[in-house]
């Protein structure tokens, strides 16, 4: 079962979480083909979704937006504190036949978080794509953002996030750098065995504090769709009624299709 587990490592010096998502993977991508490309890079991003928002609580969100001039272009995944994930990318076919090829796929651009934290103010935070794989971009922001040592392991099927914590000792720095060295190539692990054992192996003096089932959901509907139209200018629904006489949209996350009659159209108008 796909689950995100929380825990903590050398003597509560060090955050741990893994994501498992084989699940909830397969789910999204029989809603699209995809290149080999197109889901490596896709299910990296959705990955560090989960454990980006492993901090989060009280029905709390966060996005990570990605747009690039790369073969892949824009990707965009959002997280709740319930473990429940969506997202897409834009070209999914991107690099087709091609040998996987992550750097090409991503390209150069900006990697965008944003947090809802349920207050007034979203916080956000862009760095650039100065490294050629995601998971080091993501270390990167880590860096930048929160000024805090994390190190981001990254599959198409899952990932590890190793966090320091305030306070940490010092002499573990050189006993986590090989434990990292050693995990680099996380997808082999994350394929061979379930996800509290590759913890297990990976820390000795492991303590799980949590383990949240995760999955795809999308929580699109009519009614947000018609607030979203509600947004247009009148004049422009005018144009989509008086050339289509009706309107359909299809949800980026879940390929739903919602349709709206000319009558619905013209009462948006009023409203």
């Amino acid at each position: 079962m796909d689950c995100l587990i929380k825990s903590v490592a050398y003597n509560d010096n060090v955050r741990v979480y893994l994501v498992s998502i084989k699940e909830l993977l397969d789910e999204r991508l029989s809603l699209n083909k995809y290149s080999e490309n197109g889901k490596e890079l896709f299910g990296k991003v959705l990955s560090a979704s989960l454990l980006l928002g492993g901090g989060l609580k009280n029905d709390q969100r966060l996005s990570i937006k990605i747009k690039s001039d790369g073969e892949c272009g824009l990707i965009v995944t959002e997280v709740d504190s319930l473990g429940n994930v969506k997202g897409y990318i834009a070209n999914p076919n991107c690099l087709e036949g091609k040998p996987l090829d992550e750097e090409k796929a991503l390209g150069n651009g900006q990697l965008t978080v944003t947090k809802d934290l349920n207050i007034k103010q979203l916080y956000t935070t862009s760095i650039p794509l100065n490294y050629p794989l995601i998971q080091d971009n993501f270390t990167y922001y880590f860096l930048k953002s929160e000024q805090v040592m994390t190190f981001v392991l990254l599959a198409k099927i899952g990932g590890v996030l190793i966090q320091l914590l305030p306070g940490y000792d010092p002499k573990i720095i050189d006993n986590l750098k090989e434990v990292i060295e050693e995990y680099y190539d996380i997808e082999k692990y994350l394929d061979k065995y379930p996800p509290k054992d590759i913890l297990k192996l990976m820390f000795e003096d492991l303590d799980i504090l949590d383990i949240v089932n995760v999955k795809y959901y999308c929580d699109c509907s009519k009614k947000k769709f018609a607030n979203g139209l509600k947004t247009l200018p009148k004049e422009e629904l005018e144009e989509i009624i008086k050339e289509d006489g009706k309107a359909e949209i299809v949800c980026n996350y879940c390929n739903k299709k919602y349709h709206f009659s000319k009558e619905e159209l013209e009462d948006l108008i009023k409203k």
